[in-house]
This record gives C-alpha cells, structure tokens and sequence, in this order.
C-alpha cells in the first residue's frame, strides 16, 4: 500500500507500507524527461539508517510506453552527491544545480526486489569514483557507511 506524508516530511514523497511485516518505508521520487536527475540539497545529508528511507529515480518514457525506474537507497545518493560536492569544491566550482546522470544509479535499474529489504541492508552499487573522490577528499563520516567490502 502507498501513502502520502502529511506535513512536515518535505524529504518524503510518499510511504510504502507492507502489511505482511509492518515495514514501512519513506520514498522520495525525482523524474527527468532527458538528461541528469536534478536532486535537491536535503539529498547531500544522510538519513538514519534506521529511517529506511528510498529514492526512486524515473526516466519518463514516451507516450504511451513505460517509464524506466531506478530504486536506490537514499543514503547511496548521497554518497553520491557528497562524492561529486567534494569534488566540485577542491575545483573551486558552485554546484548550484545538484545533478547527476543516470549512469551513476545503472546498479539499480528496475531493481525493486532491493526493497524487499531496509535501505541499510540493500548492496552498494555506486561506480567507483565514488569511494575514490570521498577518500580524495577525506570524508569520512561518508565512508564509515559505506559496506567494507568496498572500503
């Protein structure tokens, strides 16, 4: 079942519910017609681990076809997103629009079985420049969730 957040969760979109375990996870949805996925700065601060908290990435398709999904632990956007913000700023860059493109969440795609499972237990899937550029840029209350198996 899917409910609407009342007021005051302006990082959730929706709650997904599950009966069968009384799990009920917050999601929060980013659509692009082309192009990157424009994400908003609350995305650059990790959630509790215990929020079970998701970000479901939506290509639009064409009229009259299916949209293509992407289905990815909130926490791993912000990897992420804080990867690619440290980076910008030891460029000496603004990073006024966070965007990013869809080939940094290709692990995801159309991977709805992850929330079978709570965010925190989900498999990291982000490219590898992501754990390159948080250890580059010495972030590491970022690095300490991301899996060891990676670290």
């Amino acid at each position: 079942m899917v409910d609407l957040p009342r007021r005051g969760a302006p990082s959730i979109d929706l709650y997904a519910h599950r009966f069968q375990d009384s799990r009920t996870c917050g999601v929060q949805v980013k659509a692009r017609s082309r192009g990157d996925f424009t994400l908003s700065d609350d995305l650059l601060t990790f959630a509790d681990p215990a929020a079970d908290s998701w970000v479901v990435l939506v290509t639009l398709g064409d009229a009259g076809s299916r949209s293509h999904f992407s289905v990815v632990p909130r926490n791993h956007v912000t990897l992420a997103m804080r990867a690619f913000q440290g980076h910008m700023d030891n460029e000496g860059k603004p990073w006024t629009r966070k965007m990013l493109g869809p080939q940094e969440f290709a692990s995801y795609d159309e991977a709805w079985d992850l929330m079978e499972r709570p965010a925190n237990e989900a498999p990291y899937g982000l490219p590898g420049w992501v754990v390159d550029l948080l250890r580059a840029h010495d972030q590491t209350d970022a690095l300490a969730i991301v899996p060891a198996a990676i670290v």
